[in-house]
């Protein structure tokens, strides 16, 4: 299975100004993310003899119309959203009062009516590893406005691992905590598990977080600890 994720700088046709603004899919005119959702879409297609189906925008650049053009060229499911995380200094979208918990997501449904072009959200994994999850983001979401934010209470909670958001990645985390976030997710009832990170960490040299041979003896060493007690 191919999924297709769109970076809009560097997928065609270039009608945009390059900028930060620009950078994220969901600030484009829908016409133009349509067309550059398709001109990948039709590479993808081409080069595999495969139509994708999944998606995952690019900086996390998604929202209703970006749904809606996915659900024009015929994908099904979309693993844009990051649980209590904004990109809103970034220009990007506010997930910040977003769970876990996958949902089916109509966009061309108005109220009261029913659709039959229905998008999967599959979030990526992200949580806390003490207490309810929407708790902890309900009480770092206070933390970091007036008057508390002055004192950077929520960064020392965090560093203390008592208000500690990890997301399912082997790039930016240990697998230890990956585990520890997996035992809140059944605690809690979630019954899937979006792990997440860049294809390029998979070779060295090609990204940030793998520059090296010895980084990338790491992150597979890192990923699959991961996977072997994931599945026990």
């Amino acid at each position: 299975e191919i999924g297709a994720h769109c970076h809009p700088w560097n997928t065609p046709p270039f009608k945009e100004p390059l900028n930060k603004r620009n950078s994220m899919l969901c600030n484009l005119p829908t016409t133009l993310q349509y067309e550059k959702l398709q001109r990948l879409h039709e590479a993808i297609q081409n080069s595999f003899d495969r139509a994708p189906v999944a998606f995952r925008s690019g900086r996390w650049g998604f929202d209703t119309e970006v749904a809606r053009n996915l659900l024009r060229l015929g994908y099904r499911i979309d693993t844009s959203v990051t649980p209590y995380t904004s990109w809103a200094q970034a220009s990007g979208p506010d997930f910040s009062g977003f769970s876990p918990q996958p949902y089916a997501f109509a966009p061309n449904c108005r109220t009261g009516q029913r659709s039959n072009d229905v998008l999967a959200e599959i979030p990526a994994t992200i949580g806390y590893l003490h207490g309810q999850f929407q708790a902890c983001a309900n009480l770092a979401d206070r933390l970091n406005h007036a008057p508390f934010c002055g004192f950077k209470v929520g960064g020392v909670l965090s560093r203390l691992h008592l208000l500690r958001k990890v997301w399912l990645s082997p790039e930016m985390e240990t697998p230890a905590r990956m585990m520890q976030l997996v035992r809140q997710m059944r605690n809690q009832h979630y019954e899937l598990l979006n792990l997440v990170f860049h294809s390029s960490a998979l070779l060295e040299g090609c990204g940030p977080f793998v520059r090296s041979r010895g980084d990338e003896q790491a992150f597979l060493k890192r990923l699959r600890t991961f996977l072997c007690a994931a599945v026990k």
